[in-house]
């Protein structure tokens, strides 16, 4: 009773803490999801966005005022040089291909209206209308951009994502033009992101067909989602909750819908992955909880033997052996000890307690901190240059030891240098020499300018 007595309150302290800890976990994987789905929304948003502005671009072509299509079939097929798995496909009002950047200049054309065909015409995917004219018709009837759902194309007979812009003249639609792409290009633009390997992303279309999946698309792209995916898409335009993939895997999962293409973002990651590692914290809580017990039990034994000795000396139906005053002062301190003992362990839960709390408010005093000096350094100063320099002073040391800012100039292929700190003293003489002899040369093809270029994340070796 004396070792449950002192070491129950102990126990129940732990669990309450693993308890919060795994609320917090939870509540930080559901906002950790939610930011992650509406990044990854918003990047196919920008790709859409782009291919857009393509399309607005080309419809202003001089080549569609005059009837050259040949010319315009010529652009087009320039204008998608960096594109692969895409084509241009040029529709009149009543469906017929003008032109197809996938087919050579004047090649017979199917009729997007005339030849199209419902599900269940292609095998292979069941679930995917035959030709997708909808888009076609909707940017010929409202003049608006029109984004497909995932269909199989007429000319390749493969699954096609198209996003169609009008073709006005005087203020009448005369044309759509179409660039028509494979949806492995939206996959490829998923797995850009990089997420933790555990996780799986994917869009669906408005139909509920999966149009992109970075894990296993072969086999899952042109499938309609499970009943339970599609009945919560179907209530709200973002939400969190959990559901089996078609893995039959257990997952917490987020997703929000594109006001621009309708299409849903989803994210999801396997519930093990989240609970396994609160799930062992739980089991080490209780093995460690069993061994504390024995090991309280045994000490309580041995100092109880200790105690009643003495105590049992002392009772009128044995004869006295020994002083009896020595005797009850040692049963009293044995009896301190404890008593003290009991009150050690609820010392250092309440210390433990006091602790954890004090780190989590130091934690989030920092956080908030760093937040606010990025917040004040952008704000501070409209000076870009200056608003440069107390970004790198942010960086290092904190993150960093060294911190090098350049930028391109406007119309020319040289950069400029704006800012430079290192986070040791004994650095400043090299800096001072990076600054003046090592700026980003063209001629030399300097990894800065290559970055500038091409934009991916170069990680260099230090020298």
């Amino acid at each position: 009773m004396l070792v449950l007595a002192a070491l129950l309150p102990v126990l129940i302290f732990t669990f309450e803490i693993f308890r919060q800890k795994a609320r917090l976990q939870h509540e930080a994987v559901e906002r950790g999801m939610r930011d992650t789905v509406r990044a990854l929304s918003l990047a196919v948003d920008r790709e859409i966005g782009t291919v857009r502005a393509i399309l607005e671009t080309l419809a202003e072509s001089p080549y569609l005022d005059t009837g050259d299509l040949r010319s315009f079939h010529e652009i087009c097929r320039r204008a998608l040089a960096n594109r692969k798995e895409s084509r241009l496909i040029l529709f009149d009002r009543s469906g017929q291909q003008l032109i197809n950047t996938a087919r050579p200049f004047g090649t017979p054309l199917p009729n997007a209206f005339q030849d199209a065909a419902p599900a269940q015409t292609v095998e292979t995917y069941p679930y995917l209308p035959f030709g997708g004219p909808d888009p076609v018709k909707k940017t010929m009837e409202t003049g608006e951009l029109a984004v497909s759902d995932l269909f199989v194309a007429l000319d390749s007979r493969r699954p096609t994502i198209g996003i169609n812009v009008p073709v006005v003249r005087n203020g009448k639609v005369l044309y759509a033009l179409e660039m028509a792409f494979h949806p492995q290009v939206l996959t490829e633009l998923l797995l850009e992101e990089r997420l933790p390997a555990d996780w799986i992303a994917a869009l669906v279309d408005k139909k509920g067909v999966f149009i992109a999946r970075t894990k296993a698309p072969e086999r899952f792209v042109g499938r309609a989602g499970t009943a339970e995916l599609l009945s919560q898409i179907a209530k709200s335009q973002e939400g969190w909750g959990t559901e089996r993939t078609f893995e039959d895997i257990p997952v917490y999962h987020a997703f929000v819908k594109s006001n621009l293409t309708g299409w849903v973002t989803w994210v999801a990651v396997s519930q093990a992955v989240i609970t396994g590692p609160i799930n062992r914290s739980i089991a080490a809580w209780g093995i460690g909880a069993i061994i504390l017990f024995l090991l309280g039990l045994t000490a309580a034994t041995i100092l109880g033997k200790r105690i009643s000795t003495p105590i049992a000396t002392l009772s009128p139906n044995r004869p006295p052996r020994y002083n009896a005053a020595s005797r009850l002062s040692c049963a009293l301190r044995e009896s301190e000890r404890s008593m003290s003992f009991g009150s050690a362990l609820v010392s250092a839960g309440e210390a433990a307690r006091l602790t954890a709390v004090e780190r989590e408010g130091r934690l989030v005093e920092q956080r908030m901190r760093r937040l606010a000096e990025v917040g004040a350094a952008l704000a501070e100063s409209i000076d870009y240059e200056k608003t440069l320099n107390r970004l790198a002073d942010l960086m290092v040391p904190d993150h960093a030891d060294w911190c090098v800012i350049d930028l391109l100039q406007e119309d020319s292929n040289v950069c400029r240098r704006v800012a430079v700190r290192t986070g040791r003293k004994e650095l400043e003489p090299f800096a001072d020499e990076f600054l003046r002899n090592y700026a980003p040369d063209l001629g030399r093809q300097h990894p800065i300018l290559k970055a500038i270029a091409n934009r991916p994340i170069r990680l260099h070796p230090r020298g």
